[in-house]
């Protein structure tokens, strides 16, 4: 078996599945602290406002874009969430500040579909400007919220499940559900596999890319609140690591770098995989250098792996050229 059909098949669903299956041998082995009950849950409960970010993420992804601003998105909401819920209804803050992270959506949107701006440096910089505006709202200081209604959305449970988790489990599911069963999921796996081919049969790339950009925008502004309710406050930088960690999850999951192909139970995969192995490497007592070096290589290979099987094939989107033929009546070679 040659080296491609073996990244192939380890970076299939049931190799990933198998990797997983691996790791968690090796967990039980390195620190079987981490099966009890309390760890298992604690780890998905922190997790969750990661994940909601990553469903979005895998669409922009799949849709052949990225968003660098989900980081500034979510740390917009929590702000907001969090200075409105002071005065108003938790409900009220909430609603609004997810208004807020839908306008950012579209206004990504509106920049890279409407005005055909690279989507890398265009969400870089508006990541940047939404975090300086939850930065201004913030103020000098970080918002406390003592309310214990404040704290329910990432803390709560519903039944013996944790609130968050069940959150984002049906937020995966819609996910996959509209991605892989509608018209719209269509198009976005159309339009990230070959814009102008999408373009040429009709398709409406630049709606469908927009909306990748609201739905990212949606997703990070639902995890936002989650982190802040599970932290208690608003802070601006609440979200500063999470465009690398959803584009981490997404990657380890073995979405396409390239767009066009993807399923969003990858992303929750990948997502579950580095979770696991940072519980591990907390478990274990390592340093933070060496937790950051050991993730950073998984996350090198896992990129590696992913650029090896699924480069697209180049040669299938350059234009033909048609081969000349001679006029009726020519001698071959007269000329």
């Amino acid at each position: 078996m040659n080296g491609g059909r073996l990244l192939a098949r380890l970076t299939s669903g049931g190799g990933l599945l198998a990797a997983y299956l691996v790791l968690i041998v090796f967990v039980a082995v390195a620190d079987p602290r981490f099966f009890h009950g309390q760890n298992l849950e604690d780890m998905l409960v922190q997790n969750a406002g990661l994940g909601l970010v990553a469903i979005g993420m895998a669409y922009a992804i799949i849709g052949g874009s990225y968003d660098l601003s989900v980081g500034g998105i979510a740390g917009l909401a929590g702000v907001l969430f969090a200075k409105l819920a002071l005065h108003h209804s938790i409900v009220l803050a909430a609603l609004i500040a997810v208004a807020a992270a839908l306008a950012c959506g579209v206004i990504n949107g509106v920049i890279v579909a409407r005005l055909r701006v690279n989507s890398f440096m265009a969400t870089f910089a508006t990541g940047l400007a939404f975090a300086g505006l939850a930065l201004y709202y913030q103020g000098p200081q970080q918002i406390s919220v003592p309310s214990q209604q404040f704290g329910a959305l990432g803390l709560a449970k519903w039944g013996p499940v944790p609130e968050p988790v069940v959150l984002t489990i049906a937020a995966f599911v819609l996910g996959a559900f509209v991605l892989e069963r509608t018209p719209f999921g269509q198009n976005i796996y159309a339009v990230g596999s070959n814009r102008e081919a999408a373009r040429l049969v009709g398709l409406p790339v630049n709606r469908t890319i927009g909306a990748t950009f609201v739905v990212s925008g949606l997703m990070a502004g639902v995890g936002g609140l989650i982190i802040a309710s599970q932290l208690g406050l608003g802070s601006s930088d609440s979200g500063q690591s999470l465009p690398i960690e959803a584009i981490a999850a997404v990657v380890v999951g073995g979405i396409s770098v390239y767009g066009g192909e993807g399923r969003i139970w990858r992303a929750a995969l990948g997502g579950l995989i580095l979770a696991t192995l940072n519980n591990v490497f907390v478990g274990l007592s390592w340093s933070t250098q060496a937790q950051n070096v050991a993730e950073g290589i998984v996350i090198l290979l896992a990129l590696a792996a992913n650029l090896l099987v699924r480069r697209p094939d180049r040669s299938a989107l350059e234009p033909r050229v048609p081969e000349q033929t001679e006029p009726q009546g020519a001698v071959p070679g007269s000329a």
